[in-house]
């Protein structure tokens, strides 16, 4: 009988275990003394980066949920966290269960902007590992200190992936532009060249208004080089449209390894000048 009773018992734990909803997680992460709810898990596939016949699973917990968008590659997860005061933790997972970057992310890290990389110190357990679907255990078990700033976390994770949202339909009114994209291509292959050169002050002359207007931010100082190494080299217009006086310039660059990335650059006019109003990349690795 009190063998029968354990094996229920841990048969009820097995299910509770696999039968956790995927996108959701459970624990905290403590940073200088501030404990915060860990909620929310999303995966989704990346190319090794040392060898690119080797996927990993990148595994994202937090404390808000993140959408597929927001999550579907290095360049949107920046985007986001800059607005979203992201608290929680992003890992990259090999095939043998080894864990090769990784991310903190909190408000409560000032000086380092919200966020710094950390890897060495993550310890993982599975309980589920297939491409996408990850569950286990994910903690850093002991305090760890960094530029002034103490924190550790514990999280039980159920991982999947949120389905991306589709393209818009076509635009019935939207005119193909040439190759190169016409003026407003001329103008974002500039803006390009003024990143690539870290010029700031030049740089808000050729973004939109609202645009500029987040480069006055003081950290955006900080995280241009980050920014700069993170953007596309070599990137080409394959192709451009005009609707309503928006121009949506299609594009694809080279990422650092040997990869590559569609981009969807938004053009708007402002004062007879085209401008760089959004840059959505997306990786094809």
């Amino acid at each position: 009988m009190r063998f029968l009773a354990a094996s229920a018992v841990l048969l009820l734990a097995l299910s509770s275990l696999h039968a956790a909803e995927p996108g959701t997680a459970s624990g905290t992460m403590t940073v200088n003394g501030t404990k915060t709810p860990l909620k929310y898990s999303i995966s989704r596939l990346k190319k090794n980066p040392f060898d690119e016949k080797k996927t990993d699973v990148v595994v994202l917990i937090s404390d808000v949920p993140v959408s597929a968008d927001d999550f579907k590659d290095d360049f949107a997860m920046m985007r986001f966290t800059d607005k979203a005061k992201l608290t929680g933790v992003m890992v990259e997972i090999t095939g043998d269960k080894s864990i090769i970057s990784g991310t903190l992310y909190s408000p409560l890290f000032v000086k380092m902007g919200g966020s710094f990389s950390a890897t060495g110190t993550h310890e993982f357990k599975s309980t589920v590992m297939n491409g996408t679907d990850v569950a286990g255990t994910l903690t850093i078990p002991k305090t760890e200190e960094f530029a002034g700033s103490t924190y550790s976390y514990n999280a039980t994770f159920h991982a999947g992936p949120a389905t991306l949202t589709p393209p818009p339909a076509a635009s019935k009114t939207a005119k193909a532009l040439p190759a190169n994209g016409g003026p407003a291509g001329v103008a974002y292959m500039d803006y390009t060249k003024v990143l690539a050169r870290g010029d700031l002050k030049e740089l808000k002359t050729r973004v939109s208004a609202d645009r500029a207007k987040q480069l006055d931010d003081p950290e955006i100082t900080k995280m241009l080089p980050l920014i700069q190494a993170m953007q596309p080299k070599d990137i080409k217009i394959l192709s451009g449209s005009i609707d309503g006086g928006v121009v949506t310039l299609l594009t694809k660059g080279k990422e650092e390894g040997g990869g590559s990335s569609n981009g969807t650059i938004t053009m708007v006019n402002e004062s007879g000048k085209w401008k760089v109003q959004k840059e959505s990349w997306e990786s094809k690795n």
